[in-house]
Parts: structure tokens; C-alpha cells; sequence
């Protein structure tokens, strides 16, 4: 597995990439970055919008399948949702390494469907 170890303020990934890192569990979608320490991303998850209301369903073709050399990404569309409250991911939950890509349509649609209030650290929206 290729990690990368990042200074988000360089832009090792792109808005959109699907990241993963060693720290986390869920595969997140990078947004922005915030510092050279961390980053705005959206969670992808499986979990319901009867589970957790603040999950929004993903649909199929918002995923990209292959990067640009045809290699097939790990992290594609599998009944997948997003959490809307956007979350601040830290470096040192990493290194990360890009596992996806979600395309234009989808991006736009998360920035639409995300809450409107500051990205807030897993723990802190989980309490």
C-alpha cells in the first residue's frame, strides 16, 4: 500500500480523491485543506439514514471506477452513503493513501447536501 505522508497544505490529493488512512476506519472524501495538519473531508459509511440521520445516500454513478492508467480503485460504490456534517481529519491519523475518486457530479453533490456549520473532529460529532 502506497501512504503518503502529507502537508495538506501542498495538496498531495485533490477535492474529491477517496483517501484512507492507517488511523481510520472509514474511507473519506477529501475536501479541502484546512492547515498543513489537517483537512476538511466527507465520510463515506454504510450506515442508513435510519441509523444516522445525517447520512445522505450516494448513488452509483457518482463513483469513479478506475483512475487515469485503468488500475481499478479499492473504494467504489457499495450501497454508500456520506455524512453530511463535514469532519476535520488530522495528519496524524494518517499517512493516507488515495483509494477513489468521486466525480464532478458528486462532488457537487455533497458540497450541496453537507451542513452549513464548521467541520467538527469524529469524536466531538459522535458525543
Amino acid at each position: 500500500m502506497n501512504y503518503i505522508n502529507n502537508n495538506f497544505r501542498n495538496l498531495s490529493f485533490e477535492k474529491g480523491n477517496i483517501i484512507k488512512g492507517r488511523r481510520i476506519i472509514h474511507p473519506v472524501v477529501f475536501l479541502s485543506p484546512v492547515d498543513q495538519d489537517s483537512f476538511e473531508g466527507a465520510m463515506l459509511t454504510h450506515s442508513t439514514q435510519k441509523e444516522y440521520s445525517d447520512n445522505i445516500s450516494l448513488l452509483e454513478e457518482h463513483f469513479e471506477t478506475h483512475d487515469s492508467s485503468n488500475n481499478e480503485y479499492s473504494v467504489k460504490f457499495n450501497n454508500s452513503y456520506f455524512v453530511g456534517q463535514t469532519l476535520l481529519k488530522r495528519s496524524d491519523f494518517g499517512p493516507f493513501r488515495k483509494v477513489g475518486k468521486l466525480t464532478e457530479t458528486d462532488i457537487e453533490f455533497i458540497e450541496e447536501n453537507r451542513r452549513e456549520v464548521p467541520a467538527i473532529l469524529w469524536v466531538n460529532y459522535k458525543s
